[in-house]
């Protein structure tokens, strides 16, 4: 019998070793000459391996807001606007990581170019600031006056819901696909050996 109890701890200390590593790099800006994009690119390996493996959705309420930060710092807008959104979707009851998920949407946003969509997040994400108490509202909206479209990587729908989903996203719901990752997590095991050891019992 798989025992959840335990596979939601190997997850989560799976997750936070994977963040602390992450947060380990100082981001000075993606101009700095500090900027290494290879070290935020083995992170990122990390968090590829890290969804292909854990069988718990619950860990994703935290880790997919990590892995959208892990694509950013890549400059994968897309890809972070995905999972920035998924996070959003899981935690709509979670004020805290709702406002952490609009500051990442944020940040996707004014990196990619999308100075407008950046401004509208990083409201939702601190409703307590207002542009006469806010030195970076201000700035940021100086910033978005000189929005230019054609520099826009990214378009954000309307609808946020409307957004591709990350593939565990549905995956984690499906009986087979919780039981070979569950083996692959307990056993430490690749893939097709953990099928092998499944169709065998």
């Amino acid at each position: 019998m798989i025992d959840s109890a335990k596979l939601l701890e190997i997850s989560a200390e799976w997750g936070k070793e994977i963040r602390e590593q992450s947060e380990a790099i100082v981001f000075e800006g993606f101009d700095s000459p500090n900027y290494d994009r290879s070290a935020y690119e083995e992170i990122l390996e990390q968090y590829v391996e890290y969804e292909d493996k854990v069988p718990l959705l619950t860990t994703m309420v935290v880790i997919y807001g990590d892995i959208a930060l892990a694509y950013l710092n890549v400059q994968d807008f897309k890809n972070a606007f995905i999972y920035a959104c998924a996070y959003l979707e899981l935690n709509e009851n979670d004020d805290k990581r709702s406002r952490s998920a609009y500051d990442i949407l944020s940040n996707i946003s004014l990196a990619s170019g999308n100075k407008v969509k950046g401004v509208e997040f990083y409201k939702l994400a601190h409703p307590q600031e207002t542009l006469k108490s806010s030195a970076v509202l201000q700035h940021l909206t100086k910033q978005m006056e000189e929005e230019n479209e054609e520099e826009i990587s990214v378009k954000v729908p309307q609808n946020l819901s409307d957004y591709e989903k990350p593939k565990t996203f549905l995956l984690l719901e499906d009986k087979e696909e919780f039981a070979i990752r569950s083996t692959m997590l307990t056993m430490n095991i690749q893939r097709d050996a953990a099928i092998k050891h499944l169709e065998e019992m």
